[in-house]
Order: C-alpha cells, then structure tokens, then sequence
C-alpha cells in the first residue's frame, strides 16, 4: 500500500492543487444534493461562489508569487534535516501523520492568537455558511499562515514523498469537516477532530469561542486544554461581517483593521498581540450582507461568466500551461483577479450594497 501511495506521488506539485479542485467541486456538488433532499440550511450559490473564489485567488497568487509549498520543501528537502526515515517504513507513515497534524494544531491555535495571522486567516471565518464550501475558503495568501510552521518537519527530515501524501489526507480531512450533514460520531468523537467538533470552533457561542483546533485528531486540544464538546445548539455566523461579496475586499479588510490598530497602539501590539486588538470592529457596517435575492437572468450570467473565466484562469497558471513568471502569466493573474472581483460586485449590485470601495475607505 506504501509503495503504491508512493508511485503515485510521483507527480509534479502543482498537481495536487488539480486534485484539491477536482476534490473540492465534487464534495461541494455532493453536499448541495443531499440538501436540496433535506430539510435545514441550504447552501446559495453566491455564498459557495463566494467561498470557492478565495480557492480561486489562492491558486493565482500561489502560481504567481511561488508560494508553492510541496516544491518549496522539495527545494531544500535534506538541507536542514537532523534524521533520516525509510520512506517505506509504517513507523515513517504514523510519525509523519502525528508531526503534521501538531504542527497544523500550533499554527492554527497561533492563527486565533497573533493578530499578524489573524489578518491572513480571518477570511476562512468570514463564511457566511457551513459546509465544504466554506471549508475551501481560505486567504489568498494562505502559504504565509502555513510557513513558519513547516520548520518542524525540515529539521525532521521527513520524506516528501511520504509527507506529500499525509498532507494531502490531512487537507481532504479538514474540509470534510465542515459540514453540518454528519452529527456526532460516537466513540471517534475520542480521537479524530469531527464535524461536531469543528462547527463549535466556527461558532460564536461564548463557550465556544477558541475552542478545538484540531485538524485530523483531537488529542491535542485535549491535551493542551482547548477542547469542547458540541453540548449546545452552535451559532453559525461570520466571525467579522462585512457587507461585500469582493474577495478582494474580504483579503483586504482585516489588514485595514490591524493597520487601524497599529495607529492607534504601535504595530508590535498590532502584529503581535491579540487578534481581539488588531480587528476593531469597522465603523458604520452591521451584521454583514443581507440575504440576496435572487439574481436576474443577467447577473447570473455575468457572475457564472466572471467565475469560471477567473477558474480557468487560475487552473492555466497552475498547471503552467501559462508560465507564472512570463508577462503573459502576471497579465493572466490581472485578469483573474479582475473576474473574481467583478463577480464580486456583480453580487454586491444585485443586492443593493454598497460598492466595496466605500467599505474599504
């Protein structure tokens, strides 16, 4: 079984990013069908549109800025490392499994506290909804807030090829817990970080608030004091509301906020300190976008249009079909985040908001 996970490996990096799309749309379309059977929350297409464009973005500006993290550990892969492992071993297998999983734990844990990293993973909780959409929404710029957390695994010495495939599952797993179709699950509730488990860290419930970190298991919350069951209704809602379907304005307002704060307190505070400090609340925005109506024939168009010309933008630079560092590359980069944002305010206009660059004023 290792030796066949290992076959596969071999692919160049940017081919897992063509896995997590194919991934993702497929749960994504799987969960809004057994919706649609369902009574509950339902997901709209310009919330998931919305979510999937911050995916879309974080493809372009990883193809654009090399930020590429499978062939920037392949890069200096053995340089730093303290250990040798046998790629073949199961031992090699389960302590990668376990090392990625901490260092997930300590990055997002120090995402929740340091308002630097707050500003990056905001975004993830400004979602509107609940499920594998929201899961896949994520900052632009998301390899900043994994980064200097990868430093464990380099002095390790950890394989690539082994490591490639773990955090990969270890991803896969993450999304799957964003979903409110699946309740409590048991005695796995013990050991693996669940649905239940994750929608009490996106909830705003008091009790809720910083709780279950994990992302494959939930030892480490427990271990480290951060674990809380789903014993209460969770209240599902944007962690910082805003009043755009811009994904670019969504990337940009929690840096405005935490520039407000060092202005107001020093950038070290700022940078550095509780992310409660660095994201006051913006003056003169309420609980975030309305409900939208439904859109017209034509700004549907426009926004499926926008979309998917700005995806497939994004798939022709990861897959270098458009080289990144060409002029063609940073023009095709301009163009997709142009269709994301003009996708963006086409929703915005629908619904009478008001224009993203007022918000960000």
């Amino acid at each position: 079984m290792a030796r066949a996970l290992l076959h596969r490996q071999r692919m160049k990096p940017s081919t897992w990013y063509l896995l997590a799309v194919v991934l993702s749309a497929g749960l994504v379309s799987f969960e809004a069908a057994i919706e649609r059977r369902r009574h509950g929350p339902r997901s709209t297409l310009v919330d998931t549109l919305g979510d999937a464009s911050h995916f879309v973005g974080e493809l372009t500006l990883t193809a654009l800025l090399h930020l590429n993290l499978f062939a920037g550990y392949q890069l200096v892969e053995g340089r730093l490392a303290l250990m040798t492992w046998d790629a073949s071993s199961p031992l090699t297998w389960l302590v990668t499994l376990m090392v990625v999983d901490l260092s997930y734990w300590v990055g997002h844990f120090a995402c929740h506290k340091v308002g630097a990293l707050w500003a990056l993973h905001a975004v993830h909780h400004q979602s509107r909804q609940f499920n594998f959409a929201a899961g896949i929404r994520g900052p632009w710029l998301s390899a900043l807030q994994i980064a200097p957390f990868a430093l464990p695994l380099l002095l390790l010495g950890l394989p690539s090829q082994v490591l490639f495939v773990v955090y990969a599952g270890h991803t896969a797993w993450k999304l799957l817990v964003h979903t409110r179709l699946v309740g409590r699950l048991g005695v796995l509730e013990g050991v693996f970080a669940t649905p239940s488990q994750h929608r009490v860290h996106h909830a705003s419930n008091p009790r809720f608030v910083d709780r279950n970190f994990g992302g494959m298991f939930s030892v480490w919350d427990r271990l480290f004091g951060t674990f809380q069951e789903e014993d209460e209704e969770p209240v599902l809602a944007p962690s910082s509301p805003i009043e755009t379907y811009d994904p670019l304005a969504q990337n940009l307002l929690p840096w405005r906020a935490l520039g407000r704060t060092a202005r107001a307190r020093g950038w070290v505070v700022a940078l550095f300190g509780p992310p409660a400090a660095a994201e006051a609340p913006i003056e003169g925005h309420g609980a975030g976008p309305s409900d939208p109506a439904p859109l017209g024939a034509g700004a549907r168009w426009l926004v499926l249009g926008s979309f998917g010309g700005g995806l497939a933008g994004a798939l022709a630079l990861t897959v270098s079909f458009v080289e990144p560092d060409s002029f063609a590359g940073w023009l095709l980069g301009a163009a997709v985040i142009t269709s994301l944002v003009t996708m963006g305010r086409a929703i915005d206009q629908a619904r009478g908001a008001p224009p993203a660059r007022r918000i960000l004023a």
